[in-house]
């Protein structure tokens, strides 16, 4: 892999278990109809819009459902986002994870390390304090909502704003991720991408995946 400069990885579901997404998820989601209630949101989305969002809740796209709410109906989506977003990851069991640390601190003397992920920084900043890889991921080197320009995983242009931001071309960089739909989106934007499971039964692990990589990487540089 003498040409691979960078990994990009994804966070929710990747860097930590799926299980531990949905519950964080779904607490989310519990916030983003409190705000809505708030509001007195609930009684004013009425028709195509109210099955909009129930498929947008149901489905557990908390940053489609908040960028929904805002191009429909003008609900500013940073400080609904902060609101929605603001919670403490040990709660849903995310923590240091040493053998995470410990594989990073070893790909990091052959690749660059990115995080590209839907979630906002009050979120992501949080889960990636929780897993013990701040030393790794600051704002520089982790792609979040914040600088999306209103795209996100899987659309094409957030792949090409990610690509612009980390500074290489497609085929220096593998990318990782759990959803497949975002494995083949970056497929799609000229991207090696390789499907992760966190418990969902396809793909491979990321500490297999990265293992697979580091020895890749130092089997090329022999």
């Amino acid at each position: 892999m003498m040409n691979i400069k960078a990994l990009v990885m994804d966070l929710d579901g990747t860097l930590y278990s799926s299980s531990k997404e949905i519950a964080a998820r779904n607490a989310a989601l519990k916030r983003l109809k409190l705000y809505l209630k708030k509001k007195g949101m609930n009684n004013m989305i009425k028709g195509k819009h109210a099955e909009m969002l129930k498929k947008l809740i149901l489905s557990g796209r908390v940053s489609y459902t908040i960028r929904y709410l805002h191009n429909v109906y003008g609900i500013p989506s940073r400080p609904f986002e902060i609101y929605v977003n603001d919670l403490n990851p040990s709660t849903f069991g995310i923590r240091n994870d040493n053998k995470m640390i410990k594989l990073l601190y070893e790909l990091r003397n052959s690749y660059k390390l990115f995080i590209f992920t839907n979630s906002p920084n009050i979120w992501s900043s949080r889960a990636i304090k929780a897993i013990g890889i701040s030393k790794f991921f600051n704002t520089k080197n982790t792609i979040n909502r914040e600088v999306l320009d209103g795209y996100l995983k899987p659309e094409k242009n957030s792949y090409a704003i990610m690509l612009k931001r980390i500074g290489f071309n497609p085929n220096e960089v593998i990318f990782l991720d759990d959803k497949p739909e975002n494995v083949n989106g970056a497929k799609k934007a000229g991207v090696k991408s390789i499907l992760i499971h966190n418990g969902k039964g396809f793909g491979i692990s990321i500490y297999a995946a990265l293992r697979r990589i580091k020895t890749d990487a130092e089997g090329a540089l022999e």
